[in-house]
C-alpha cells in the first residue's frame, strides 16, 4: 500500500505555536476506528509528522484525535489523504491549566479610554457569587490589586475585558459608527459570564427598535429576555413585560446578547435603563474554523474559553493574556 506523510501543525487560538508537556495523538481510520498512524505521548513538537496509508478513495477517510494536557481535547474532522499533506489544528486552552496576567491600569492603551472612564464612574460594584463583597472603586490601584485568591473576582475581571472587546467591536446599526460600549454609564455587577450596567436611554430605544424591525437587521435576532430578569439586582426593581427585551448577534461563535430592562435607582428614585450583557461561546464552531475542528466546552461559559474565541476570530488586545500554570 502506498504511504503518505501527514504533518500536523498545532497553533494556539492566537496563532502561536503550541507547547504542551504531554500530548496523545491518534490517527485512525473512520471505517473501523483502526489506528493507522503512530501514537505519541509526552512533549510533542509543534509540527509532528506521521507516515499513514495513502488512500485516495473518497470514502476511505482518516481522522485525528488530539488529547493535550493544557488544551481542550480536539478531533479533526474526517479527511482523505491521497499524498503528502499538512493539517492544521488550532487548540483552545483548558481553563484550569492557565492563569491571567492583566495589563496594569497605567499600561492600558488609548483605545481603552472609554473603558477606564466607565470604571472611574462606577462605585460599589457587586461581584456574582461573592456575597457581601463590593468593589468600592475599580480603577487605578484597586484595578491592579484585586484579590487573586478569589477566583470569582479574577474570572469576573477577565469576563469584563472580554465583553469590553466585543461591545467595542460591534456597533449600533442605527448609527454611523457608534460602539455599543459607548452607551455604558457605570457598572453595577460583574461576573464570570456577564455584567450589569446602567446605560444611556438611547441604547434601550435602539435595541427595542432593532427587535421590533428585526427583518431589517440581518446581524441580529430576537431572543427571550424573561430568563434574564433574575440577573438584575432586586434593589433596582427591574420591570418585566414589555420593559424587558433582548436581542442577540447572529455570529455563530462568541455571540453577544443585549438584554435591556427599566428599573429604579434606589438612591434617587429616578427611572434608569439597565443592560445585562453576556457572550455565549457555543455555536456552529466548525462553520467558522477552516480546518473543521470541533471543541467541546463544558461547565458554562468560562472567560478563558471566550478569550481564545475572541483571539481566534481576530487578533485584538483584550487587556490580559493567559500564562500556563507552573
Amino acid at each position: 500500500m502506498a504511504q503518505a506523510t501527514l504533518r500536523l501543525k498545532f497553533l494556539t487560538a492566537d496563532k502561536k505555536p503550541v507547547r504542551d508537556p504531554a500530548m496523545r495523538i491518534e490517527v485512525c481510520a473512520v471505517k473501523n476506528n483502526q489506528l493507522v498512524g503512530a501514537l505519541r505521548e509526552g512533549p510533542v513538537p509543534p509540527s509532528p509528522t506521521f507516515t499513514v496509508p495513502a488512500i485516495p478513495h473518497p470514502h476511505q477517510h482518516l481522522y485525528v484525535r488530539v488529547r493535550p494536557t493544557r488544551f481542550h481535547d480536539t478531533n479533526l474532522e474526517p479527511f482523505v489523504v491521497a499524498g503528502d499533506e499538512t493539517k492544521r489544528f488550532h487548540l483552545f486552552r483548558r481553563p484550569n491549566e492557565w492563569t491571567p496576567r492583566f495589563d496594569d491600569w497605567a499600561d492600558l492603551p488609548v483605545s481603552f479610554t472609554p473603558y477606564k472612564n466607565v470604571l472611574e464612574a462606577s462605585h460599589d460594584i457587586l461581584v456574582v457569587g461573592l456575597r457581601g463583597v463590593q468593589l468600592n472603586t475599580f480603577a487605578g490601584a484597586s484595578y491592579d490589586g484585586i484579590d487573586r485568591s478569589k477566583d470569582k473576582l479574577v474570572f469576573a475581571k477577565a469576563a469584563l475585558l472580554n465583553l469590553r472587546a466585543k461591545l467595542t467591536e460591534l456597533h449600533d446599526p442605527l448609527t454611523d459608527d457608534t460602539p455599543w460600549f459607548s452607551y455604558i454609564r457605570r457598572l453595577i455587577k460583574i461576573g464570570r459570564e456577564r455584567f450589569i450596567a446602567e446605560v444611556d436611554p438611547v441604547m434601550a430605544d435602539h435595541v427595542r427598535h432593532i427587535r421590533r424591525e428585526i427583518g431589517r437587521f440581518e446581524d441580529y435576532k430576537r431572543t427571550p429576555a424573561k430568563n434574564h430578569h433574575r440577573n438584575f439586582p432586586k434593589s433596582l426593581d427591574v420591570k418585566k413585560g414589555n420593559l424587558l427585551f433582548s436581542i442577540k448577534s447572529r455570529c455563530d461563535l462568541a455571540n453577544l446578547q443585549l438584554t435591556l430592562g427599566r428599573g429604579t435607582d434606589p438612591d434617587t428614585g429616578n427611572n434608569v435603563w439597565l443592560l445585562d450583557t453576556d457572550i455565549d461561546e457555543h455555536g456552529d464552531l466548525a462553520g467558522h474554523i477552516g480546518d473543521l475542528i470541533k471543541h467541546k466546552f463544558s461547565g458554562g461559559t468560562h472567560p478563558y474559553d471566550v478569550h481564545d474565541l475572541l483571539h481566534f476570530l481576530s487578533t485584538r488586545d483584550l487587556g490580559y493574556r493567559l500564562l500556563a500554570r507552573p
